[in-house]
């Protein structure tokens, strides 16, 4: 139908140019190449093989051959817009976009025999923050108060002092103190308490989701209750309690973060294993941190 149609409109050596057209049209589209590229084969490109010369072609033949290129191209770019099969769409997925696992490993080698490396946890912590940033906005209030707290710390140490014990003996030295026990209010000693609070929030949560299978706002709200509820007032536990309620669960945290996914596959089963490798690195370090506030006297009277 097309080739009687469109023969007494066309000269033959129309036709052939047409037919060109069609073909590097359809090589565009199958390549990928972008426009110039297309357009530059359009008219530079010469006649496929197949393709004899208007010489040899009757009006009537040449119009069949426009007919059949131009239902090859047609074809071609159907077929060029059919979504991969699903295998290939998983296949392709990144293992992970947030590696939290090998911050936990920086920052259990922050421990130092007794001590911790004041340099190292900073920087492990800080990376940590940038982790669960990408969790979504909802984590930003914390984030910036955690990032306000190692700045202090980092001011404190000035890059001389590499051991928290050293560090806290110079706030100690400084008057960090408080009367009744406890750091200052805006010492390094009192930044470095809330530093290491923040993340035991984080441990807590993911120790409640491994447990339990919690939904993370269901884990946010058990984790806030065993670390920071105790330090605030009721006022401030009422909004926080409220606020979590807008937390995301995990599926969404998955999709932004790829945590408990491995070679394109994700489970529940890998996101705990994940979480708990996380709580097994972070939490001795949380456990010394505190041990040396309280043996110089620089920890909350609050704590347990």
């Amino acid at each position: 139908m097309f080739s009687w149609f469109v023969a007494p409109l066309l000269t033959k050596s129309t036709l052939v140019k047409l037919l060109l057209i069609i073909t590097s049209a359809s090589r565009f589209l199958w390549s990928g190449s972008d426009t110039l590229a297309w357009v530059k084969a359009s008219v530079s490109a010469p006649p496929p093989k197949e393709v004899q010369s208007p010489k040899q072609l009757g009006l009537r033949d040449t119009a069949r051959l426009v007919a059949t290129s131009a239902s090859r191209f047609l074809r071609s770019r159907t077929a060029t817009n059919e979504p991969p099969p699903v295998e290939q769409l998983r296949s392709k997925m990144p293992s992970s976009k947030l590696a939290l696992r090998d911050t936990a490993r920086r920052l259990r080698a922050c421990l130092s025999g007794d001590d911790i490396n004041i340099e190292n946890y900073v920087s492990a912590t800080s990376d940590f923050i940038s982790g669960v940033e990408s969790f979504g906005d909802f984590t930003s209030r914390g984030v910036d108060d955690a990032r306000q707290n190692l700045k202090r710390v980092s001011q404190a140490s000035g890059g001389r002092i590499k051991s928290m014990r050293a560090l806290l003996l110079s706030e100690l030295s400084k008057g960090a103190l408080r009367p009744g026990g406890g750091p200052a209010s805006r010492s390094a000693a009192e930044a470095l308490q809330w530093s290491r609070l923040n993340l035991s929030l984080w441990v807590e949560i993911f120790r409640e989701h491994c447990r339990t299978r919690a939904s993370l706002p269901e884990a946010t709200r058990h984790g806030f209750k065993r670390t920071l509820a105790r330090y605030l007032d009721r006022f401030s536990r009422a909004a926080f309690n409220a606020a979590s309620k807008g937390t995301p669960d995990w599926d969404e945290i998955r999709k932004r973060t790829h945590l408990g996914c491995h070679h394109g596959v994700c489970s529940e089963a890998a996101l705990a294993r994940e979480l708990g490798h996380i709580v097994k690195d972070v939490e001795p370090v949380i456990h010394r941190m505190t041990e040396l506030q309280k043996s110089l006297g620089l920890e909350d009277p609050r704590t347990p």
